[in-house]
């Protein structure tokens, strides 16, 4: 099993054992980014649900950028125009790469065959929050060279 591999397992796993979606996203990087998985379990809580349930931004996009806005150690200083643009003009690359996957990134358009029937408890790992879990762990271990 790859690396790459291994990441989106654990992504995955995280979210069927009952981790939001920004949160099973985010916590398999949180090593890379110089944090502990529990904290950033914690920073990424709120954002499940297209954040705070509100299905709008899908929580797999907002955990992706979690996790690339804290891997920018030098590209912080959103006074400095041109860094600001080059921050923004990168992630944009990341949330149009799971775009492409999925023709949105608005949690309720992910979500509305769900809306419209909602899921019982069983069906819930059916949703298609797990792949699009993979998906967001997958494009993350791509911008960090995991593979």
């Amino acid at each position: 099993m790859t690396e790459k591999d291994k990441k989106i397992q654990e992504a995955a796993e995280m979210f069927l054992s009952g981790y939001n979606c920004a949160q099973a996203t985010a916590a398999p990087f949180a090593d890379l980014v110089g944090m502990d998985s529990k904290t950033m379990i914690k920073a990424s809580a709120a954002f499940g649900g297209g954040v705070s349930k509100l299905r709008e931004v899908c929580g797999v996009v907002s955990g992706m950028m979690l996790i690339y806005g804290l891997s920018q150690d030098d590209n912080t200083d959103l006074s400095n125009k041109e860094v600001k643009g080059e921050l923004y003009a990168n992630g944009q690359v990341l949330v149009k790469k799971f775009s492409d996957m999925n023709d949105t990134i608005n949690c309720g358009e992910l979500l509305d065959e769900f809306e419209k029937n909602p899921p019982s408890q069983e069906r819930y790992k059916a949703k298609p929050c797990l792949k699009l879990v993979e998906d967001g762990a997958g494009i993350l271990c791509d911008y960090f060279g995991i593979e």
